[in-house]
């Protein structure tokens, strides 16, 4: 099986329940999942979520589309129309307007979450 990395803005709200989402996700689908926050310069360096698996790397909308793969039938659906054109296009538009966005609308965190197994202090 193969195992996979996540990288998610920490400090994001909407980034922290969704990333919560895709492990649950992951774990019903037997997928292994290792997840990591990225914060400040990080981030700002990466610009997007950031999906790892054996030397591929997806970011943004093209990671949600991966890990779509793992979710119950309707979201396997979205993912699926997320990777075809013209539909690839409208969820690219619409990852960067909620990725630019984002602590506007859902908040940031005032102590960002670490994952789970995380023990920095």
């Amino acid at each position: 099986m193969k195992a996979y990395c996540l990288y998610f803005d920490g400090e994001c709200n909407l980034c922290h329940r969704s990333q919560l989402r895709v492990v649950r996700w992951a774990d019903r689908a037997g997928i292994t999942l290792q997840v990591e926050t990225l914060q400040g310069s990080a981030y700002a360096e990466a610009g997007a979520m950031i999906l790892i698996c054996d030397g591929r790397e997806w970011r943004g909308v093209a990671a949600w589309a991966e890990m779509t793969r793992w979710g119950p039938w309707p979201i396997r659906v979205l993912g699926a129309l997320s990777r075809v054109w013209p539909f690839s296009s409208v969820a690219a538009g619409v990852y960067v307007i909620i990725a630019r966005n984002r602590y506007r609308w859902f908040g940031r965190r005032s102590c960002p979450v670490r994952p789970p197994g995380d023990s920095a202090v």
